[in-house]
C-alpha cells in the first residue's frame, strides 16, 4: 500500500508539472503571436528593408556591379496595401570595364576635323573605369494583400554614377514590378524580387528582406 501510495503521489506530481508546461508553453506562442499580429496594427506603420542589389548599366563593354541597399517606409495607419518608401543603394563590386571604346577620327561617322580623338561609339562607353553607383529613390509603395503578394512602386528614381554616358537622364520618373512573400501575419515582414528601368535604360534588380518596427 506505501508503494502503491507513493506511486501516485508522483504520478500526480508528474502530472501537474506537465500540465503546468503545456500551459505555459501555450501562452508564450500566445504572446508571440500576439506581439507578431501587434506588428501590423494601426500604432506600428514603420517598416525597413535591406536588399542585395545587381545593376546593369546596359552598355556593351560594361559588366553589371553589386551591392547593397536600405529602405525606409512607413504605411498609412489602417490601410495595409499603401506604403511611402525611402531607398538609398551603392554598389560594392563594381561592374567590370571591357575597355573604353570610341570610333577612330576619319570615317564618315567621326569627322577628323570636328572630333580628332575620335567618337563615342555607341551602346559602348569611352571610359576604362569600372561601372559604379549610388543609387536613390522616393517612392509610394502598392501591395496586395496575402502571403504572396504583387505589387509595384512608382515615384522618383536615379542613379549617380561615374561613366559620363549614363550621366544624362540618369534620374526621374520610374515604375517598379514586385513579386514577395509574407512571412508572418504582420503586413511589412516580407521578402521580395523587384525590378526597375532607371531613364537612362540601366536595369535594376533587387531581393530584399523587410520587417515592421517600433519607432517609438
Amino acid at each position: 500500500m506505501l508503494i502503491r501510495s507513493l506511486l501516485d503521489v508522483q504520478m500526480h506530481s508528474i502530472a501537474r508539472v506537465t500540465l503546468i508546461t503545456l500551459l505555459g508553453f501555450t501562452v508564450s506562442i500566445a504572446q508571440a503571436q500576439d506581439a507578431d499580429d501587434s506588428i501590423g496594427r494601426d500604432d506600428t506603420p514603420f517598416y525597413s528593408g535591406t536588399a542585395f542589389i545587381s545593376v546593369d548599366p546596359d552598355l556593351d563593354n560594361l559588366d553589371s556591379a553589386f551591392g547593397l541597399a536600405q529602405t525606409i517606409g512607413i504605411r498609412i495607419p489602417g490601410i495595409s496595401w499603401i506604403g511611402f518608401e525611402l531607398d538609398l543603394g551603392f554598389t560594392l563590386f563594381g561592374g567590370e570595364n571591357d575597355g573604353g571604346r570610341t570610333i577612330p577620327a576619319g570615317g564618315d561617322d567621326c569627322p577628323a576635323l570636328q572630333n580628332p580623338f575620335g567618337c563615342e561609339q555607341p551602346g559602348s562607353t569611352a571610359s576604362n573605369d569600372d561601372f559604379q553607383a549610388i543609387t536613390y529613390g522616393l517612392y509610394t509603395a502598392f501591395r496586395t494583400p496575402g502571403r504572396l503578394y504583387a505589387g509595384t512602386r512608382l515615384g522618383f528614381g536615379g542613379m549617380n554614377t561615374n561613366i559620363e554616358e549614363l550621366e544624362e537622364d540618369s534620374d526621374g520618373f520610374v515604375y517598379t514590378l514586385q513579386a514577395g512573400y509574407r512571412w508572418s501575419k504582420a503586413t511589412h515582414n516580407m521578402v521580395q524580387l523587384e525590378y526597375l528601368e532607371f531613364q537612362n535604360d540601366a536595369k535594376y534588380i533587387s531581393i530584399s528582406a523587410f520587417y515592421a518596427f517600433d519607432a517609438f
